[in-house]
């Protein structure tokens, strides 16, 4: 995030994290389990293994081109997908020309 994207963030109440705080570190120890009901699968750390996928639900009157748009009030929902529920996901949804992107590093689709 460039300095204006992280001002901006800030001022809607999304803050980054130093991977060195002590808020990263519990985050770490915590990991993340998929939010797919009756999913188990988890991992531990700050960095998304391969395949997985951040899912965030919210609404808006208007399409956004940056997460530091999103209001966090409007957020309905937001976890991870493990691999598998990520590719059970995508295959419910229309295709509209830009699926997922193989090559593009985890948590960036």
């Amino acid at each position: 995030m460039n300095r204006h994207e992280r001002r901006k963030a800030r001022a809607i109440g999304i803050e980054e994290v130093p991977a060195d705080s002590p808020r990263a570190a519990e985050g770490m120890a915590r990991g993340a389990v998929c939010c797919w009901r009756e999913c188990e699968q988890t991992f531990k750390g700050l960095r998304m293994p391969e395949g997985w996928r951040s899912l965030l639900i919210f609404w808006s009157a208007w399409p956004v081109s940056t997460i530091a748009e999103i209001p966090r009030k409007t957020w309905d929902r937001d976890g991870v997908l493990c691999p598998e529920h990520t590719k059970a996901l995508e295959a419910l949804l229309k295709d509209l020309g830009r699926g997922l992107k193989e090559s593009e590093p985890a948590g960036r689709a």
